[in-house]
């Protein structure tokens, strides 16, 4: 048992009464547990524990539970696989995979607050500025359009592009924004925990204009305001039609139920939508298309 296992270890720092209390457990309960003999399945459990640990040393900790498992078989060990599995997993052995961990990122990197909460709405002009970078996947290579959006108007008052996301992207972003509308009160400037928008540069520059920083929350999808931007849906709807239509080389077709992944021919075909699209796609269906995500 669990309660049981944690006053067992704790027992020489703290009294078994107080540990019985916090772990909810009562004491004849841990008596009778630290006085119980093991059990033949017990003893057979460390038995076959310990050819576990021996094949798994040998295949230089990379056998999971199902290739131990069949090495046992092979050596005659009639088991099962769940068994060895529970074995495995209370001894912590693990073997080599593919699967990668889901980093959430550190919580400690923005060096302000969220001061939106998910409130995105503005009273007046150039008060809440929400920012974030689009990636668009090009034939000659990756174009980022790095963009701030006004929440009072929706508006795009500053905007740029590049090959990398970097930096200085998101920077040339802010100036061009800060230069066109010029704000003369409080303004607050929302982005997510990017590396590009948490580094001391874009930091000085926004004490520079007096801004106030503000980020959104870890793993928060809600907080990425400006991918609901028309120009950006327009631009990535032109640039797949506009691939439909000349063929490319990734011809798909689009299909009920499908995904249509079809790459612009040139990133200034992108520069070009970015400088003239200020208007919601409009998409046409037929009988055999029932929709386009984007």
């Amino acid at each position: 048992m669990t309660g049981c296992r944690f006053v067992h270890d704790y027992r020489a720092e703290y009294s078994v009464k107080d540990l019985c209390r916090v772990a909810q457990v009562p004491r004849s309960t841990y008596y009778a547990w630290r006085n119980h003999e093991p059990s033949q399945r017990d003893l057979a459990d460390e038995t076959l524990l310990e050819d576990i640990r021996a094949i798994h040393s040998r295949s230089r900790s990379t056998y999971g539970a199902p290739r131990v498992w069949g090495q046992l078989r092979h050596q005659g060990h009639r088991v099962g696989r769940h068994r060895v599995a529970r074995l495995m997993a209370r001894e912590g052995l693990v073997g080599v995979h593919g699967r990668k961990k889901w980093r959430r990122g550190r919580r400690d990197v923005a060096p302000a607050p969220d001061l939106l909460q998910c409130d995105f709405s503005a009273s007046r002009p150039d008060e809440r500025w929400v920012a974030d970078v689009s990636e668009f996947h090009c034939l000659d290579g990756t174009l980022f359009l790095a963009g701030i959006r006004d929440l009072f108007d929706r508006g795009l008052p500053g905007w740029a592009m590049g090959e990398r996301q970097s930096t200085d992207l998101v920077v040339s972003a802010l100036v061009m924004a800060l230069s066109r509308r010029r704000p003369e009160g409080d303004l607050v400037h929302h982005s997510d925990k990017g590396s590009i928008y948490t580094s001391l540069e874009f930091a000085n520059r926004l004490a520079d204009w007096r801004v106030t920083a503000s980020f959104g929350s870890t793993g928060d999808c809600f907080d990425c305001e400006l991918n609901r931007h028309p120009l950006t849906r327009n631009v990535k709807l032109r640039c797949l039609l506009d691939a439909s239509r000349r063929g490319s080389h990734r011809k798909q077709r689009v299909v009920r139920g499908r995904r249509a992944e079809c790459r612009p021919t040139d990133w200034r075909a992108v520069v070009s939508l970015v400088d003239g699209s200020c208007h919601e796609p409009v998409v046409r269906r037929s009988k055999h298309e029932r929709r386009v995500i984007v």
